[in-house]
């Protein structure tokens, strides 16, 4: 019976552990929480995909605590830069939804929409972008993951 009870303990310990470094971390869960992005997502998809748009969130070497490019591509049909779209940005902790940054990102160059901005913490970030082009709205997001300082 102890043998049972201690096997039981151990598993209910590893099991709370194993969630704690998740949470810590900033771990979202295993499931994408698109329920959250409402019944309109699909039709922004779906617009998205007549317009032939293409938004790509370029990948960047992050540390906590250091200032950093964050870069946004829109890229049209025939894999055309877009100009003139209007890019607003937000990046938050995926897990406790902390916000680290807010601001319009200024175009960089065609199609290239740029926010300079530093994370606190290590760990996975969300980035949220709204994007205007037109009398069009979209969101687009991606993660960065920010490596301790």
């Amino acid at each position: 019976m102890k043998k049972i009870l201690y096997c039981v303990y151990t598993v209910f310990f590893s099991f709370i552990v194993w969630h704690v470094m998740f949470a810590i971390n900033g771990f979202d869960g295993a499931v994408e929480n698109s329920f959250r992005k409402g019944m309109e997502y699909p039709i922004q998809l779906a617009k998205q995909k007549e317009l032939g748009l293409v938004f790509e969130g370029t990948p960047v070497q992050v540390i906590a605590g250091k200032p950093f490019d964050l870069v946004l591509h829109i890229i049209g049909r025939e894999k055309q830069p877009v100009s003139g779209a209007e890019v607003a940005m937000e990046v938050a902790r995926l897990a406790s939804q902390e916000t680290a940054a807010r601001s319009t990102a200024g175009e960089k160059s065609a199609g290239e929409y740029l926010m300079n901005i530093t994370v606190p913490g290590n760990g996975h970030w969300l980035v949220t972008a709204k994007i205007v082009i037109g009398d069009e709205t979209f969101t687009h997001e991606f993660r960065i993951y920010a490596d301790k300082a």
